[in-house]
């Protein structure tokens, strides 16, 4: 009988989501049966290496055919950028790296010998948002995710500082909000001052009465993570604050079935859509020591639509 010539090695898995980080136990059968193949070593050393300081090989392509284990790898990235190389997790990977590759197993062992985490941000496939959403909205759900950030006052503080903007930007362009923001104050018993004053103290109270106020006279719901300031500037603010007081090391990105996304896009929009993810990864590129990094899995070669830094493909 076959069965009795042939033997195939347990743990392997048919099918591995990004997502599958977010359950403890299936991660961590994941990351055990991981076998990371020659081109998967060099992928993943050349984006360790981005983790240093002056380095500025942070945005990267990760392309392959389906079932050549681009998601499997990217989980482990993923667990590799939250977590130090000591980990128990991170034990098996890194015995089979030893096995085929001593030195660059050390390399990507020692610069994340570290317990500062990256603030993980997730995305998976299509966003009918486009790209900007996905990246705020990831951002957004990572911030108050008690696994990954569980600092809604670092996105809160965002809103502050915005409501604090947009009253000073209806001042000057758009003076006739800024009267009915006058009156809408007055009718609640405050004025502009104290409003302004409250805002820069994070009362909750003021940034309720300045939402309320918002929704009534611009006729939308305020929400400064879309429309008031670029995604990479966001990005950039937020993570020079979690690095400077929150303990962490910077902002990781990826985003799984990125093809997906460029495929649903219609043509109309896919120039705009390139533009923005450019821009990030520009961003990315040039972070210095608020690092910010970007990994991008894709079936098709996203090269068709993008310029930016490739890994070898696995």
């Amino acid at each position: 009988m076959l069965k009795d010539i042939i033997e195939v090695k347990g743990g392997f898995v048919r099918a591995v989501k990004i997502t599958d980080y977010f359950d403890k136990e299936l991660n961590r059968n994941k990351l055990e049966s991981y076998y990371p193949v020659p081109e998967a070593r060099d992928a993943f050393y050349n984006i360790s290496r981005g983790l240093h300081p002056t380095s500025k090989g942070r945005a990267h392509i990760i392309s392959g055919t389906y079932g050549s284990g681009k998601s499997h790898f990217a989980l482990v990235i993923a667990n590799y950028l939250t977590k130090n190389s000591a980990s128990e997790d991170l034990k098996t990977f890194f015995d089979r790296v030893r096995e085929k590759d001593q030195p660059k197993a050390q390399e990507i062992y020692n610069i994340r010998n570290v317990d500062k985490p990256y603030l993980l941000i997730l995305i998976e496939g299509y966003d009918p948002g486009g790209v900007e959403h996905a990246l705020l909205n990831g951002l957004k759900e990572a911030l108050t995710d008690p696994v990954r950030g569980n600092l809604p006052e670092v996105a809160l503080e965002t809103y502050y500082s915005t409501a604090i903007k947009k009253i000073e930007e209806w001042k000057e362009k758009k003076p006739e909000f800024f009267r009915e923001l006058e009156k809408y104050l007055d009718q609640n018993d405050t004025d502009i001052e104290t409003l302004l004053s409250e805002l820069k103290d994070l009362k909750e109270d003021a940034l309720r009465l300045f939402r309320e106020a918002h929704q009534q006279i611009a006729l939308s719901d305020f929400d400064p993570f879309f429309g008031y300031k670029k995604v990479s500037e966001i990005y950039r603010e937020i993570c020079g604050y979690l690095i400077k007081g929150k303990g962490f090391k910077g902002i990781a990105v990826i985003w799984d079935q990125f093809n997906d996304h460029l495929e649903a896009i219609s043509p109309a929009y896919l120039g705009k859509e390139a533009s923005l993810i450019r821009d990030f990864a520009e961003t990315v590129e040039r972070s210095g020591d608020t690092q910010i990094h970007l990994l991008l899995i894709s079936h098709n070669l996203p090269h068709i639509y993008l310029q930016l830094t490739f890994t070898p493909s696995i």
